[in-house]
């Protein structure tokens, strides 16, 4: 009998990522876009059917429907596109029943857990079988990925520790303090526009060149430095350190809230795509903090969600990774 895998599930506003037990690691675009069109070319895309609709996701959705991410919403996990989303990563590790650890915005978790936790488990009527072993505050999968072992024990350095957490989201900048291993929620923040700020703050900047752009492509511009118009190439190294600026900007705001200064914590841990996107930055703005950024910020959270998995499942795991 095939064993039910763990899967640490992140259904992000900009990025959908699914890392399970067996070794995979998914990330995506969150974009998702009905057919609505018959004589569109679908050849060689991959369609997820949801309650009888034919669904296009991720790039395919976007090359071929022009669709958008999905607004900031503290219930969107209550639109189909949340449950489409899903879907597509459970096909691709080619499974439909999966125990999970997910998180949500912290601004979210206490209002939504349990009803994110009923949704979740309803989908079994639609074929998706899920048992959910918790549902934590974003950023906490992060500690897990970096500060924790599947024991629930704090690994080496992290014992006894007041740790700050940051995750730079698509959509928003969470954070929270862990003090003793233990969740502080007296003291966290959740502020919204996260790496859009610096997507929003790039298009404006071109589209004020008279050059025809949409925010959707902001990633690629971004890390491709310049944009052509015809025959012309507008170089875009200083907006682009302007609109990380405005994201890092954004973290020292938090920072300076919560904790006054960085070097008041035995360690700040700064995740999620926004840690990719400006970590030379990051590093810089908290020179004199002990700072720790993971590999692949991205995924630290659904890495971390799949640490949970382990330790709540009672499994055992493989060695973490991770770099500061």
């Amino acid at each position: 009998m095939k064993s039910v895998p763990l899967i640490g599930f992140d259904v992000g506003f900009g990025q959908t990522k699914g890392v399970s037990d067996a070794g995979h690691e998914l990330c995506i675009p969150s974009w998702t876009a009905r057919v609505n069109d018959n004589a569109m070319a679908l050849d060689r895309v991959k369609l997820i059917v949801d309650e009888k609709v034919q669904w296009l996701v991720g790039d395919d959705a976007h090359r071929l429907a022009r669709a958008r991410l999905p607004e900031v919403d503290s219930s969107w996990y209550r639109q189909p596109e949340f449950r489409v989303l899903t879907r597509y990563i459970l096909d691709q590790m080619g499974t439909r029943a999966a125990r999970i650890v997910t998180g949500l915005p912290v601004r979210y978790h206490a209002e939504h857990k349990e009803q994110l936790q009923k949704t979740l488990q309803s989908w079994s009527s639609c074929g998706i079988n899920l048992e959910v072993l918790r549902i934590i505050p974003q950023p906490v999968g992060s500690y897990f990925y970096l500060a924790m072992d599947d024991a629930g024990n704090a690994q080496e350095g992290f014992e006894n520790t007041r740790v700050g957490i940051v995750d730079i989201g698509g959509g928003t900048v969470d954070a929270i303090e862990l003090n003793h291993a233990k969740v502080s929620w007296t003291v966290h923040a959740s502020e919204p526009r996260g790496v859009s700020r610096a997507y929003e703050y790039l298009h404006s900047y071109i589209r004020g060149k008279g050059i025809a752009a949409r925010i959707a492509d902001m990633p690629a511009v971004m890390a491709a430095g310049q944009v052509r118009d015809g025959k012309q190439v507008l170089s875009l190294e200083r907006p682009i350190a302007e609109s990380k600026r405005l994201v890092v900007q954004a973290v020292a705001d938090i920072v300076i809230d919560l904790w006054t200064n960085a070097t008041s914590l035995d360690a700040l841990i700064v995740t999620g795509g926004g840690a990719a996107l400006c970590r030379d930055e990051l590093m810089k703005e908290f020179a004199k903090a002990r700072i720790m950024i993971p590999d692949a910020p991205h995924l630290a959270n659904a890495r971390g969600y799949l640490r949970a998995a382990r330790h709540y499942a009672g499994q055992r795991s493989v060695p973490r990774s991770g770099s500061a």
